[in-house]
């Protein structure tokens, strides 16, 4: 009579013949699963970059055309070095209103492009009966780019410093308009000033 140790023993002896390979074929499904499942993961990750590459793409665009825009902005504003002579006649005829007034004209320091502009425009202003036909070299750090016209209160800007303003515009300048800095002497409420900026070097 075979007892239960006998048919156990008996199993390992005979059956358990069959384990190894039952067990490599329970590996081997394992295995195709993971890999399934790797497959399916990877498959999923590039779909997921696929959907998300054209909204990157866009965005990166976006900030390129901004970054583009930003420095055509900057580079119109101090590209402009010299005067016509119709764009003289044009910036004398629009001041020419403010005969007397007072108008000290600043140029960068750093720049001797800066001061030649500021020597036309100053030159400009006193056949138009404003200034005196001086300029000033100015060494601060954090001065402006490009042509700015000064105010003495930027919340109520002199008629001086607008028509200023527009005048440099009509002879195709592209100027803003700031309220005057500490180191400026204003000597009046219809003070106004022109800053001749450096120009940035590409």
């Amino acid at each position: 009579m075979n007892t239960w140790s006998d048919n156990t023993l008996d199993w390992w002896v005979h059956g358990g013949n069959y384990l190894g390979p039952i067990i490599a074929a329970v590996g081997a499904i394992l295995g195709i699963i993971c890999v399934y499942i790797a497959i399916n993961s990877a498959d999923e990750i590039s779909l997921r970059r696929e959907r998300a590459a054209p909204a990157i793409q866009k965005d990166l665009q976006k900030q390129v055309d901004i970054a583009k825009a930003d420095a055509a902005k900057a580079k119109s504003r101090t590209d402009k070095r010299q005067l016509s002579e119709a764009e003289r006649e044009a910036f004398v005829k629009s001041i020419g209103g403010f005969h007397g007034q007072t108008v000290f004209v600043y140029y960068d320091a750093r720049d001797p492009e800066a001061a030649d502009l500021a020597g036309v425009l100053s030159a400009a202003l006193k056949t138009a009966g404003i200034g005196s036909g001086d300029t000033s070299p100015i060494d601060f750090s954090g001065l402006p780019e490009g042509v700015v016209v000064y105010t003495a209160d930027l919340s109520s800007p002199s008629q001086t410093a607008t028509s200023l303003l527009a005048a440099l515009r009509t002879a195709s300048f592209e100027a803003t308009l700031s309220a005057a800095p500490s180191w400026a002497v204003v000597s009046n409420p219809g003070w106004a000033g022109l800053m001749v900026g450096v120009k940035p070097r590409d």
